[in-house]
């Protein structure tokens, strides 16, 4: 079994982060977010909760548990990070060997073979020298750990960063850079030789990402194989099109969703005269982030004149083309059509070597000299974030995604200082962003809709919680905000390329019953008793008389009840429907229309109705509703009355017949009708 801990953070960053970015191309819910494990579902659509990444992370497999002490480290002996130290964990009595070895597997030391250890803690230290005792060059390299015990059997791998600059140390896991690997898959770049452009771009960029990683930085690679990332291709850009525009911009959505500090895109050059050599960085020279791009782009360069100095020979010699400014996609600034989603973060874009030159071609070839290019990219990036004013990671804890139209959204972010300038003055603002595309990349900043201070003395590599609310829009809809922070200066964060996170919610109408009809009781007639007839008497027979006379009796007649008519049931009255929908409809509304008079019948009897009102979308009167009615003066039974009533929903305004039972307390009385009472 073998796992990395840098591979792992790899998986963690890339696995979600692309298909974040096709899900908001698609349409999904949208948020830019946080390069880490997949947004907490409590944190509402699209948010991020971030988690800091460390070089220390522990990593356990079967019976080991292992971490690394002390990466980057130097041993120039100064005191000081001097050695780097590999921790082993057994949970069970092993044995164990340890190497070291170099990006492309190379073993250059072997730091343990067939050791027994008892289960427990151990420590082994590596001062950056081959068996031999030379010191190894700057760059990424693998402890290789095998375990074998009763418990079970584990290989660990777990990276380490030669080089004597450390990545902002005050918290280089809230750092978050975005490598761009030029070309690949149908798109190989420059061939020459036999040698494709796209292989060098992605083999530089995965020896920087490991020191990076190992080094404590968040890293997220546009691709990690020879492949396009708009694949399968989709129409990026929304133009109805899929063109190799695509692939372009959804990299810079990458850098963007992962609200990266930095977008570095490694690319080689050729002109396919034969005749032009050097190393050239770019960016841009119209955007706001301008001063930290120019910056950033002299770091570079000058790491990559010094580091090919090794390799100056006869035949061949670094030149310094410099830095320059072009309109490259991952640099030009905003156009509707040309460049819908431009990078919101300083990016450059360095040409390392000519691969149509033979001579550098020669040098690009070699193994050494690819280690040495991604270490004059570490040192660039490592010197810029010592150097750059501003930075700020939000990470969304807590974020309200639906609510009623007219309330409040409530928010709780975590503020990291990860920038070289304590806060003074600062506050975050939360602005209303256009809803068009997977994420608002003007540069319009919005209309201001909350405010709150961050507290001042936010110094470098600290963290503050902040609670605020921002009052929702009284429509329903939805909605986008995104957030940022204000200067004293009058500029905000963004403007220095610093990205907020952008958060969607949606407002909804509150829910208004449907009032339902109370049925109209049915008499049920009582009961008619049947009289019960009077007994036959029966009569109690005479003593037998003298024989003289010998009368005969009458019969006595037997009761026979009178039939009962049977009660004739009374009809039930249908339940009169709350709105009934005209046969008609109007398609517009003008509220300076005055409603036509109503009517209404009396058991027959006409009478007149006046007055009226509109009646809003939540069955609210948009005008006053004032009924007047004229009644025969001895009228004391319920009026029903019929009005037509406006009614305006999402649909086209409607006109509808309200029936309403007004009860009358005497011939002469008034009864109020107010708008909850239709």
């Amino acid at each position: 079994m073998v796992d990395s801990v840098a591979a792992a953070r790899r998986r963690m960053a890339v696995a979600w982060i692309v298909p974040a970015v096709l899900a908001a191309l698609l349409g999904s819910s949208f948020a830019v977010v946080t390069a880490g494990p997949r947004p907490s579902p409590k944190a509402g659509a699209g948010i991020a909760s971030s988690q800091i990444s460390t070089a220390a992370a522990p990593i356990h497999v079967g019976p080991v548990s292992a971490h690394v002490d002390a990466s980057p480290f130097f041993p120039d002996g100064d005191g000081a990070r001097d050695t780097t130290n590999l921790v082993l964990t057994l949970d069970a009595a092993a044995h164990v060997d340890v190497s070291v070895a170099d990006f492309d597997g190379l073993v250059v030391r072997q730091l343990a073979v067939d050791v027994a250890r008892a289960a427990g803690p151990w420590s082994l230290t590596w001062d950056g020298t081959t068996a031999a005792g030379a010191i190894v060059a700057d760059g990424p390299y693998r402890f290789d750990v095998a375990v074998r015990s009763d418990a079970g059997d584990a290989q660990v791998q777990l990276w380490v960063t030669k080089s004597k600059l450390s990545a902002y140390p005050a918290a280089p896991g809230a750092v978050v850079v975005v490598l761009d690997s030029g070309h690949g898959g149908p798109d190989p770049g420059a061939v020459y030789g036999g040698k494709h452009e796209a292989d060098y771009n992605l083999d530089i960029a995965s020896r920087l990402q490991h020191m990076l990683e190992a080094a404590g930085v968040t890293v997220v690679m546009t691709r990690t194989e020879n492949r396009a990332v708009n694949d399968p291709p989709v129409d990026v850009s929304g133009d109805g099109k899929i063109t190799h525009g695509d692939e372009l911009i959804i990299r810079n959505d990458i850098a963007n969703l992962a609200r990266a500090d930095l977008h570095v895109v490694l690319m080689n050059n050729a002109y396919g005269c034969h005749c032009v050599q050097g190393t050239e960085t770019y960016t841009s020279d119209t955007r706001s982030w301008t001063a930290e791009g120019v910056d950033l782009a002299r770091f570079t360069q000058a790491a990559h004149m010094k580091r090919l100095k090794a390799f100056k020979s006869k035949k061949w010699r670094p030149t310094n083309r410099g830095v320059r400014f072009y309109n490259f996609a991952a640099l030009r600034p905003y156009h509707v059509k040309v460049m819908p989603r431009p990078s919101l973060m300083p990016s450059i874009l360095v040409e390392s070597l000519f691969m149509d030159h033979k001579n550098e071609l020669a040098v690009l070839s070699k193994t050494k000299a690819r280690a040495a290019l991604a270490s004059s990219y570490y040192d660039g990036i490592v010197q810029w974030l010592a150097k750059r004013p501003y930075g700020l990671r939000y990470d969304v804890l807590e974020a309200t995604s639906e609510a009623l139209k007219g309330t409040t959204a409530d928010y709780r972010m975590r503020l990291t200082n990860r920038g070289n300038t304590t806060s003074s003055g600062w506050v975050l603002e939360a602005r209303q962003a256009s809803t068009a595309g997977p994420y608002d990349a003007t540069p319009t900043r919005g209309l201001r809709l909350a405010t709150t201070p961050v507290p001042d003395g936010l110094a470098p590599g600290h963290s503050v919680d902040v609670v605020f609310q921002v009052p929702l829009p009284t429509v329903a809809g939805n909605w986008r905000f995104k957030f940022d922070v204000a200067l004293p200066s009058g500029e905000t964060l963004g403007d220095h390329g610093v990205v907020g996170p952008q958060l969607a919610v949606t407002t909804t109408d509150p829910v208004i019953p449907t009032p339902t009809p109370e049925p109209t009781p049915v008499s049920t007639p009582e009961p008619t008793a049947v009289p019960t007839p009077e007994p036959t008497p029966v009569p109690t027979p005479e003593p037998t008389p003298e024989p003289t006379a010998v009368p005969t009796s009458e019969p006595t007649p037997v009761l026979t009840p009178e039939p009962t008519a049977e009660p004739t049931p009374q009809p039930t009255p249908e339940p009169t429907p709350l709105v009934t929908p005209d046969a008609t409809e109007d398609p517009t509304f003008d509220p300076g229309i005055e409603p036509s008079p109503g009517s209404v019948g009396i058991a027959g009897e006409p009478g007149t109705i006046g007055g009226g009102g509109y009646w809003g979308p939540e069955s609210r009167l948009l005008s006053p509703s004032i009924f007047s009615v004229t009644l025969p003066p001895d009228t004391v039974r319920p009026v029903g009355l019929s009005a037509p009533v406006h009614y305006r929903g999402f649909q086209p305004w409607r006109r509808y017949t309200v029936p309403i039972d007004i009860p009358l307390d005497s011939a002469r009385g008034q009864h109020g009708l107010d708008d909850h009472q239709h």
